[in-house]
């Protein structure tokens, strides 16, 4: 048995065909799921050795959703040169089809303080992209990583021009980071939504999540769901 066989095994003695049925109807088309665990996937990922590693890398087809999921948290989190890093990255993102393995993939990332600047002159151009998941990709980046103070102004600016044509996850990308935002930084925030400088569809999403948040007062609730958007945008 070869090191990627070993590894597909190790994850199909992890699978629950209870978790598997209730989370594969919340990733839509995700027929390949076996049913591991979150929490269950990082630890494999940082228990395996180098040469299993460099195995699953080399594997151009994956056969379970845990497999690339796992192939992720690899590159997002393993030790490597930041150059090979973002070189698994841009091989890795054709493989995301799914919100799930978008947004797992994006939070595995740490980057240190000299890989920021880099990292996201990598990411940033995939907001303007006419791929879904290509705009989810630099969108949640964005959301986990460069969510502060000093990085605000031009996260607030990728949003704005993120492209929301490209399909429903990368709207509700943008929604939830937008949420987020504001949520920490409400003044700055809501030119987006006051102004209407999303699209209508995102800002209701985004309006729609925020309202959502317990961190969200009722005052600013009650002024949120003035804003303009029609009456058929606020049941999506």
């Amino acid at each position: 048995m070869d090191r990627t066989d070993a590894v597909r095994k190790k994850l199909q003695e992890m699978a629950e065909p209870a978790y598997r049925d209730f989370s594969a109807a919340l990733v839509p088309g995700c027929a390949n799921m076996l049913g591991v665990r979150l929490p269950l996937l990082r630890k494999l990922a940082k228990a395996l050795d180098e040469e299993s590693v460099t195995a699953l890398l080399a594997e151009e087809k994956e056969i379970y959703f845990e497999e690339t999921m796992l192939k992720g948290m690899l590159i997002a989190s393993r030790r490597m040169p930041l150059e090979k890093r973002l070189e698994l990255t841009a091989w890795f993102l054709p493989r995301i089809v799914n919100w799930s393995l978008c947004d797992s993939f994006c939070v595995s990332f740490h980057p240190k303080q000299e890989e920021r600047e880099p990292l996201w002159q990598f990411f940033s151009p995939y907001a303007a992209a006419q791929e879904e998941f290509f705009v989810r990709f630099a969108v949640v980046m964005a959301m986990d990583h460069y969510l502060g103070k000093e990085d605000l102004p031009r996260t607030l600016g990728l949003l704005k021009a993120a492209n929301t044509g490209a399909g429903y996850y990368a709207r509700m990308g943008v929604a939830w980071a937008v949420s987020m935002a504001y949520v920490r930084y409400p003044a700055e925030t809501l030119p987006l939504l006051q102004n209407r400088e999303l699209d209508e569809e995102t800002t209701t999403l985004a309006v729609k999540k925020i309202c959502e948040s317990r961190k969200t007062d009722q005052t600013q609730k009650n002024f949120l769901k003035t804003l303009k958007y029609t009456e058929k945008e606020e049941t999506v």
